[in-house]
């Protein structure tokens, strides 16, 4: 990980060299640890914060992570839910409430208050990750294609 001044000088760069398109997620830096999640963000958030103009010449995209058996994560979204951090069984999921929370700390964290481009990092299913590279449908016990519902947060 990168400190915060590297980090501004490596945006600076970017920006500068005409780069426009920042991309981030509540997970970042990798590899993920309890003690730097967020970091990404809360480092892109002081450089906007720095100069408030840099938001407009920046498309700016984050993503919520999928299901993970780590507290932490989900601890990290919300100042509330720190107490929370050392629990194994509090895991994220992709649902509308934790959609929710995942996207108010990475405005927090972020220092803006809209984002240009919000995904889901992976998928509330099985997928073949991490070098996996067969698909194996009846794997993970989840329906291929989740119901409307799931997505009504992000209408």
């Amino acid at each position: 990980q990168n400190t915060e001044e590297e980090a501004h000088r490596q945006l600076d760069f970017f920006v500068e060299a005409g780069g426009t398109f920042v991309d981030t997620a509540e997970l970042y830096p990798v590899p993920p640890a309890a003690d730097v999640i967020g970091r990404t963000e809360t480092y892109i958030g002081t450089w906007l914060a720095a100069k408030p103009e840099r938001r407009k010449q920046i498309v700016l995209a984050s993503k919520v992570a999928g299901p993970r058996a780590e507290g932490w994560l989900r601890a990290n979204r919300k100042p509330e839910l720190k107490h929370k951090a050392d629990d194994g069984s509090f895991n994220t999921a992709v649902t509308p409430e934790q959609i929710n929370e995942a996207i108010e700390g990475s405005l927090a964290r972020l220092q803006t208050d809209y984002l240009d481009l919000y995904q889901i990092h992976w998928p509330e299913r099985y997928v073949s990750l991490f070098g996996n590279s067969i698909f194996t449908p009846s794997v993970g016990g989840h329906a291929l294609v989740p119901d409307k519902k799931d997505f009504a947060s992000i209408e």
